[in-house]
């Protein structure tokens, strides 16, 4: 959670925003979850509205709230989906449900870096072999879709080991 943030930490000083979801939510008054890195604090989720005054006219400010994306997300979505999930962002592992190789997580992403289709793909770490997917994570607003931003670059892998194939006779 970011506590107490510094008033104007993501404006450019002309009166608009370094981060281009809270400039659209700003001129367009919309509300919009996303996933997004923030520096040290890693992937987080936030919600990002426009205030307005009595009226309902005239934006006079903003809400940004942020959480951060964990280690018991992943374990969340891994009960969930039946899989081992990351939260990624490129290469960077934000959070794992891996326990047993908590480092091929790391190792799928890198591999799934700018994979795109639905269908998993195989991959191999270590001699194991695995079932791997990576899914955006979306972009939510309550007006529709924003198509003047590009999508998040956030994404859940989501992968299982694979039995090894039986030895042939």
């Amino acid at each position: 959670v970011v506590a107490n943030p510094v008033a104007g930490r993501w404006s450019d000083g002309k009166g608009g925003s370094t981060w281009p979801s809270l400039a659209v939510a700003l001129q367009r008054s919309i509300a919009i979850a996303e996933p997004r890195v923030d520096g040290e604090r890693g992937l987080m989720r936030f919600g990002i509205g426009a205030v307005l005054a009595p009226g309902g006219e005239t934006v006079i400010g903003a809400v940004v709230i942020g959480d951060a994306v964990t280690e018991d997300d992943a374990r969340a979505a891994a009960r969930t989906s039946g899989a081992e999930v990351a939260f990624v962002d490129g290469e960077k592992v934000f959070a794992s449900s891996a326990r047993a190789n908590p480092g091929d997580a790391a190792e799928i992403a890198r591999s799934l870096a700018g994979a795109t289709g639905d269908a998993p793909r195989a991959v191999t770490v270590a001699g194991r072999a695995y079932a791997a997917i990576a899914v955006p994570l979306p972009r939510m607003t309550d007006r529709g879709l924003v198509s003047e931003l590009t999508p998040p670059s956030a994404r859940a892998v989501l992968f299982a080991e694979t039995p090894a194939p039986a030895p042939k006779p």
